[in-house]
């Protein structure tokens, strides 16, 4: 009886095991580390060979953290920005515009493992 209770409760529970929380991106501009949350994410693409040759992430933030990030790339113009999921590194790249809500990053030299954690937790489509 208590085996037959035991496994109904295991097997209610298991669904919830495999939930992924989505995770906190991290925007480092030297010692400065700005964090945003999943709630700053209004979507997320991957797209396959963009026109520079290279598979690539376009974030959409929504409005309130473009805006954080507008200012935080205004006022560290010409200095390097790394963008990091989880504390693993997704790019580099020195800021030579005004980041708002909209942006692509190249996933050239992102290791696979990361872009996948993102694409599954963000349930991002391949297609």
């Amino acid at each position: 009886m208590f085996s037959k209770i035991g496994l109904l409760c295991l097997s209610a529970l298991i669904p919830f095991t495999s939930y992924a929380e989505k995770g906190t991106f991290e925007f480092s501009v030297g010692t400065q580390n700005h964090i945003f949350d999943s709630p700053c994410i209004e979507s997320i693409q991957y797209v396959k060979r963009d026109e520079t040759g290279s598979d690539s992430l376009g974030i959409h933030l929504t409005d309130r953290c473009g805006d954080r990030l507008g200012k935080i790339t205004h006022e560290n113009m010409g200095r390097k920005l790394t963008i990091s999921y989880l504390g693993n590194e997704l790019s580099t790249a020195m800021i030579v515009q005004r980041l708002k809500s909209n942006f692509r990053i190249s996933t050239k030299d992102t290791p696979r493992v990361v872009l996948m954690r993102v694409i599954d937790d963000y349930n991002v489509s391949l297609e």
